[in-house]
């Protein structure tokens, strides 16, 4: 557990997409030493049918071999995800591109997919502790076209 957990100072988190999870894990934990909490495109809800199915692929020898062989998380699923403005920039997406040039970097991109469904035991232990930050002020910053976080069921939980 980090130092500012430990010592308890006091801070506002800001949480946004794969590290929310564990972010939100250490808060529901020390929920004293939080002031408030800005959410951005993040999660520990159980997955719902579509979420599922992604995770689910991932676990597959196509869903392996599309990350590993053809970086297919930044190619494909991160480009989707992305505006014409920055998915049309060059820069922005060699820069994705270097951060996973060899199959073995890719790892965290084939992992993080698979443990949407893995992990659904601790997402639930965090979610039932979520009330303890009920008192806390709360920012929460979703994309309308996010299909699985930006919906209203998801921003309601």
């Amino acid at each position: 557990m980090s130092t500012y957990f430990r010592n308890c100072h006091k801070f506002i988190l800001i949480v946004q997409d794969w590290g929310g999870p564990k972010a939100l894990h250490l808060t529901v934990n020390q929920p004293n030493c939080i002031l408030g909490t800005v959410i951005s495109n993040t999660w520990v809800l159980k997955a719902n049918a579509e979420l599922e199915k992604f995770s689910n692929f991932f676990k597959t020898e196509e869903g392996q071999r599309l990350i590993y062989e053809e970086n297919y998380f930044v190619r494909t699923l991160l480009l989707k995800s992305m505006n014409k403005k920055w998915g049309n920039n060059k820069a922005i997406i060699v820069a994705y591109e270097m951060a996973f040039r060899t199959p073995e970097s890719r790892k965290g991109t084939l992992v993080f997919p698979q443990q949407i469904t893995l992990s659904e035991s601790w997402f639930q232990e965090i979610e039932e502790k979520l009330q303890l930050l009920a008192d806390k002020p709360l920012e929460l910053i979703l994309g309308e076209k996010n299909r699985t976080l930006g919906n209203p069921e998801s921003i309601a939980k």
